[in-house]
Order: C-alpha cells, then sequence, then structure tokens
C-alpha cells in the first residue's frame, strides 16, 4: 500500500506517518515534508525519486503525470492508494499541497 503526502501543513505529517510506515505502508511526499519524515527516521520516497524527475518544469509536482498514472490506474507497481492532502490557502498559491 502506498500514500501519497502533499502537506501545507506538516502539523499531522509525522504522527500519521509513523502510523502508516507501522501498518507496511510506503510513504511518497513532497520536499518540506520528505525532510520532516527524513528527520524524524520515517522511511519516505520524495516525489521526485517517485516520478523520476529532478528539474522544476513550473508545475506542482503532484500534477506531474505519473502521479495522475498512479491515482488512476489500477497498476499494482506505481498505484498510490490515499492522499493525505492539506492544500494551501488560496491567498498563498495555486499548489494543491506542499513544497
Amino acid at each position: 500500500m502506498r500514500a501519497l503526502f502533499s502537506l501545507y501543513d506538516i502539523s499531522f505529517a509525522v504522527g500519521f506517518a509513523s502510523d502508516l510506515h507501522l501498518m507496511g505502508w510506503e510513504i511518497i511526499c513532497t520536499k518540506e515534508t520528505y525532510s520532516v519524515l527524513k528527520e524524524a527516521k520515517i522511511p519516505a520516497t520524495s516525489i521526485e525519486a517517485f516520478t523520476g524527475i529532478s528539474e522544476n518544469y513550473n508545475i506542482p509536482p503532484t500534477l506531474h503525470p505519473k502521479i495522475e498514472h498512479a491515482l488512476t490506474r489500477n497498476d499494482p507497481a506505481s498505484r498510490i492508494d490515499l492522499v493525505f492532502d492539506i492544500p494551501y490557502p488560496v491567498n498563498v498559491g495555486y499548489d494543491v499541497g506542499g513544497l
């Protein structure tokens, strides 16, 4: 099972990721959340590693076609089963989640 974390507010990231990890889930997350989980020693995969893209394409990483594929197709090798998203406030930007 795989979860995608895309969070503006990372207050609950460590607790929820820890619980999921203990249940055997893989966590994919955006940059800031990845740093927080790494510091907390919770295994995670950065969204850049998951998509294989490290360059900035001026779109939020959560809108990458590989993420869309993982969310919409039943491919066990790449499927994302759960999305934990806390979006930015409208006055902050257009991204659907974290940096």
